[in-house]
């Protein structure tokens, strides 16, 4: 048996082999972060919409109908996180209550993100290095009440013109057969 042979056979196989291991590695890999996404979505549409469990549809048309359950916006969750507490709160405290509220993997990018769109909105205000609070929320708006409606219903047209001569002048001419719009 020749050595030399051998060697380079062993080689060539060896090669092939870490080859081969590679790819399947990065399909391991693939396949692990399919699975985990696939989780979280499970643990953030289905679990979380239904504390029941799911119920089981079978039927071909059960994807298309389904219908997601809408759960609150970030900023309402961290809005009602901010408000439960009476006293000013670091940013990291509401990711953590938000998590502990909902089972939700809430991250402090969204944390973040919120509470800049409530402080647009006057919502909360921030009162130091990543702490905020709630405001308070405005009063109703009193003394203001809808116009009084017309007292009738009006069939002038455009500019107070009308193609029926009664109804700028108020002179009853009896029933008026419809005829025609003009436009």
């Amino acid at each position: 048996m020749d050595l030399d042979a051998l060697k380079r056979r062993l080689s060539v196989d060896l090669e092939t082999a870490r080859t081969e291991l590679q790819a399947a590695q990065a399909r391991f890999e693939q396949l692990t972060t399919a699975w985990e996404g696939l989780q979280i979505i499970e643990e953030t549409y289905i679990t979380a919409a239904s504390p029941a469990g799911p119920l089981a549809d079978h039927s071909p048309a059960a994807p298309v109908l389904a219908v997601p359950v809408q759960r609150p916006s970030n900023a309402d969750l961290v809005h009602a996180v901010v408000t439960s507490l009476s006293r000013p709160a670091m940013q990291d405290e509401i990711t953590d209550r938000v998590r502990e509220n909902t089972g939700l993997p809430f991250t402090p990018e969204q944390t973040r993100n919120a509470l800049r769109y409530l402080r647009e909105k006057k919502k909360v205000r921030k009162v130091g290095v990543a702490r905020w609070e709630a405001l308070p929320a405005p009063p109703p708006k009193q003394g203001i009440t809808p116009a009084a409606p017309a007292a009738g219903v009006s069939t002038a047209g455009e500019n107070g013109h009308s193609s029926r001569s009664n109804v700028l002048t108020g002179a009853e001419q009896g029933p008026q057969p419809a005829g025609p719009a003009s436009f």
